[in-house]
């Protein structure tokens, strides 16, 4: 069995927003497509990639879905749904008919209110995730760590991923409040961890290793 890449963004400037992109980081604010990508797949040996949302809109999801029908090496999409919309289903199922949508995810980071994962609004949007067997992206901080099993326990049946090792602040070497959340996650196996992204909460110029060693091993 190939390497599929668990997780990849494409994203186009001339369709969506990205309000979360810094306007003056001009690696990132550019168009990213599938034409850019497939050359970088296949150097690396890689024969698959779930691509991933990046704007929070229905309409990005249809767009990563139409990328997914026109190149085969996209294995599915985690794409982006009100969650805490009566008619979530209706959206599901709509999605789910244009192609291989695999998952949800929103940023749960971005939200005012810290407790936004554990509204009953919220839980009943993952479980109509869980009844169609698609799973969810926890695009976290540690500070929602103690969140999750409640989460897990709720919905023992929806499959989770755990985005960036819950993106801890590895730039100030803070660790222990994020072992602790992280380590109470080990019981449920209806959970994993996507190990990724450490370098951006890293030292950007001087990050090494070692600095990303304890997380890892964590």
């Amino acid at each position: 069995m190939g390497i599929v890449d668990s997780h990849h963004h494409l994203w186009d400037l001339s369709l969506f927003q990205y309000e979360w992109m810094p306007e003056d980081n001009t690696i990132l604010r550019q168009s990213y497509l599938p034409a850019d990508l497939a050359p970088i797949l296949e150097h690396c040996s890689v024969e698959g990639s779930v691509v991933v949302q990046a704007d929070q809109t229905v309409e990005e999801a249809k767009f990563l879905l139409e990328c997914a029908n026109d190149f085969a090496w996209i294995r599915g999409v985690v794409g982006w749904v009100d969650l805490q919309d009566e008619k979530v289903g209706d959206t599901l199922d709509e999605l789910m008919e244009l192609g291989p949508l695999v998952g949800i995810r929103h940023q749960v980071e971005e939200e005012v209110d810290e407790n936004w994962l554990l509204r009953k609004e919220t839980l009943a949007g993952l479980k109509e995730l869980s009844n169609r067997n698609l799973s969810y992206d926890l695009l976290v901080k540690p500070m929602h760590l103690d969140q999750i099993p409640t989460v897990c326990n709720e919905l023992p049946d929806l499959k989770m991923v755990v985005d960036h090792i819950a993106k801890p602040n590895i730039r100030d070497r803070v660790f222990q409040s994020w072992s602790d959340g992280i380590s109470k996650l080990q019981p449920y196996g209806n959970l994993f961890c996507k190990v990724s992204g450490m370098v951006t909460e890293a030292d950007h110029n001087n990050w090494t290793p070692q600095d990303l060693r304890p997380f890892v091993q964590q």
